[in-house]
């Protein structure tokens, strides 16, 4: 164990007996059973960091052996994924929905490990290099949105700072999202996704 461990479960040791002993009338001064408590609290907050840092570390080095145009898909899940997470959450059925907009281009694991992670990664918004690809990326990512028949506001939000930083007017912003809404829901292709979303949540 490194040092950090060490002070880790040596805290911990004081922070269980302070909180248990009491419960057997052993008490060195007041409030020693809440002084125990925060003291584990301590412990199990610094312990969750250390592991989320650890899980970091492993994701970034498997993102350095991706070929160079899962790099960039990497890139495009991380926008979808700041829109995902506008609610503070991405849930099961999300993370299929991503593996699906991905069309396969990344693992479902890696998307997985991206979404548990994604509060603790450094992240910027990706804008695409070309038009296609910007237009396709703003597409699928409105169609995130709308998939469950619900517009979140945060998530919108969130769509808007993307097609800002994309380059679009902010005059024509409202009207761009709605003319992809539109053209989503007269899309056979869309309309198989959702009911395919659906059956994800069950």
């Amino acid at each position: 164990m490194n040092t950090k461990e060490i002070i880790i479960v040596g805290v911990l040791g004081v922070g269980a007996l302070l909180w248990v002993l009491p419960m057997f009338d052993i008490s060195f001064f007041p409030f020693q059973s809440w002084v125990g408590f925060i003291l584990l609290s301590i412990c199990f907050y610094m312990a969750n960091n250390m592991i989320t840092k650890d899980k970091v570390a492993e994701l970034n080095k498997q993102s350095e052996n991706l070929s160079d145009g899962e790099k960039e898909e990497a890139k495009k899940l991380r926008n979808f994924l700041y829109v995902a997470y506008a609610d503070g959450k991405v849930e099961k059925e999300e993370v299929l929905l991503l593996a699906s907009l991905m069309n396969g281009k990344l693992d479902a694991d890696y998307i997985a490990k991206e979404g548990e992670l994604f509060p603790s990664l450094k992240y910027s918004i990706y804008v695409p290099q070309s038009d296609e690809e910007r237009n396709e990326h703003l597409s699928q990512l409105v169609a995130m949105m709308i998939i469950d028949d619900k517009q979140s506001k945060s998530e919108k939000n969130r769509i808007k700072e993307i097609f800002r930083a994309f380059g679009v007017e902010e005059s024509k912003i409202d009207s761009s999202i709605n003319l992809i809404v539109a053209t989503l829901e007269n899309s056979d292709e869309f309309i198989k996704m959702r009911e395919t979303f659906k059956s994800f949540k069950g």
